[in-house]
């Protein structure tokens, strides 16, 4: 049986052999077939078929300005305005990067894949499934994701996301260390972005440590004062015995999602994680829609809060 280390080693020779044989990712694609039905497959099936036009922007008198303004090709719905050096990347273009990247790493479904659209299009996601794991006494769904903006709120940013099966928990987070993770939307975005399919084995090599450091959290017992440590921490607690009401019925919910995740995965630092995505999750802002939910976990408060509990807990347990 060989190696993790040997695995790797060919792995990464495979990727570099496939990326020496064409001059472009679009030359890649363009002359292969079934690389260009999974980039439309993944366009169509998440309502992603569609691209943005640059107009220039006029005062209400007719003169010229500096800036752009971004419209859909589809509905032209105003997506966001810009000064004339921003370079969006297209719904196509991302897809194509996905594919052409992933397409060499066996075992990889796109069938199971994600995507969708927050706010009009202004951000719009695509992800693909990663081979699935088990952490603890659950069974993981990992995505490699893909988000990018129209209306200039995120750079073009690459990471993973895991959905716990039991819950749909979510947790996603950027490799915010790596140098091409995340890409703005000026002219040397193209490079980048082919830069790009380069480091995604890096990430899902990144993203196979992380789940080791949470099957660590899960043979980790934790007590009362870890607890209330992280609760002060996510909720910003600085006097516990002067609460406000609107705070305490936040604390209460999660104090009920804690208890459910402990049922599930015992007293242990991995339920206590999964405590705080159950809450951004579930709690946060109850019946909402798939895409409301990823936009929380992925760019709202659910974001931030899973990323000070993930910190916290990698530190309390020396993981980091």
């Amino acid at each position: 049986m060989l190696s993790n280390k040997f695995r790797k080693k060919t792995i990464r020779k495979q990727l570099k052999f496939f990326y020496m044989e064409s001059q472009t990712i679009t030359d890649a694609v363009a002359n292969n077939e079934h690389l260009t039905n999974l980039q439309l497959d993944l366009l169509n099936k998440h309502g992603l078929a569609w691209g943005v036009i640059e107009e220039p922007l006029f005062s209400k008198s007719g003169l010229p300005t500096n800036n752009i303004g971004l419209f859909r090709t589809d509905n032209n719905a105003h997506l966001g305005t810009h000064t004339s050096r921003y370079l969006p990347c297209q719904n196509g273009e991302l897809a194509k990067l996905l594919v052409y990247a992933c397409s060499p790493i066996k075992d990889l479904d796109l069938k199971g894949s994600r995507g969708g659209e927050f706010f009009g299009g202004r951000k719009i996601f695509f992800q693909i499934p990663l081979p699935d794991t088990t952490i603890g006494k659950t069974s993981v769904k990992r995505f490699l994701t893909a988000l990018n903006s129209f209306d200039g709120s995120t750079a073009v940013a690459l990471g993973t996301c895991q959905t716990v099966v039991v819950c749909q928990n979510t947790f996603w987070k950027a490799y915010r260390n790596t140098n091409v993770a995340k890409v703005g939307h000026y002219s040397t975005m193209k490079a980048k972005l082919e830069s790009l399919t380069e480091q995604i084995f890096h990430t899902i090599e990144k993203d196979a440590e992380q789940v080791e450091i949470f099957n660590r959290l899960s043979e980790l017992d934790i007590y009362d004062t870890d607890i209330t440590a992280l609760k002060h921490k996510i909720f910003s607690v600085e006097d516990e015995f002067n609460i406000g009401t609107r705070k305490q019925n936040r604390i209460a919910k999660f104090d009920l999602d804690l208890e459910l995740e402990f049922a599930e995965q015992g007293r242990n630092a991995w339920g206590l994680f999964n405590g705080v995505t159950r809450y951004t999750n579930h709690s946060i802002k109850e019946n909402q829609s798939f895409n409301g939910k990823m936009a929380n976990v992925i760019c709202g408060t659910g974001a931030k809060i899973n990323a000070i509990a993930y910190e916290h807990l990698t530190k309390r347990f020396n993981l980091q």
